[in-house]
């Protein structure tokens, strides 16, 4: 054989070696053993029952038992959630009421977001300065699907002109409400 496969040779039965002693240090035994307990050690933390939505609660929905209590940290519990302590009677008082705004799953029910079994949903929703009015309509007069939720529409009222007693005009005004 010539000496340079001899060398070739003798470096790769180096590297095997060399590799199987690394191998054989890095499959050491296992971990030393641990005394274990039965027994889940849990920090004292003082809890409260609050009320949440056990579901997605979408605004204006009649709330008819889609509402659980659940354990949360006493710290963490905000003057407006409707606490266990406070209202043990929650869920069948709140029988009945109108969401105002929408709640999730787990979410804390605060009162605010409701409107009461009875009251006027339409006058809760409306922004300050804002009014409802209602109108007739009918297949004829209406936008056929194309006014989605969400869109800005103009409303136009025409009205019978009481000033005007004489001259040209067919005596109504138009204007935008």
């Amino acid at each position: 054989m010539n000496a340079s496969r001899l060398i070739v040779m003798g470096i790769a039965v180096a590297a095997a070696g060399g590799a199987g002693y690394i191998a054989k240090q890095m499959a050491a035994g296992p971990p030393p053993e641990v005394a274990t307990t039965t027994e889940v050690v849990r920090p004292a933390i003082d809890l409260e029952e609050v009320l949440v939505a056990s579901e997605n609660l979408p605004v204006g929905l009649e709330l008819q038992g889609q509402l659980n209590w659940q354990s949360w940290p006493s710290d963490a519990v905000n003057e407006t959630f409707i606490t266990k302590r406070a209202e043990p009677n929650a869920v069948e008082d709140l029988r009945g009421s109108v969401v105002r705004l929408a709640f999730f799953p787990g979410e804390p029910i605060r009162r605010i977001k409701l409107i009461g079994a009875g009251q006027s949903f339409m006058s809760s929703i409306l922004p300050s300065g804002k009014r409802a009015i209602a109108t007739q309509i009918s297949a004829d007069t209406s936008a056929g699907g194309f006014i989605l939720p969400n869109d800005f529409v103009d409303v136009i009222m025409t009205r019978r002109n009481q000033t005007q007693t004489t001259g040209s005009g067919d005596g109504f005004i138009t204007e935008t409400i």
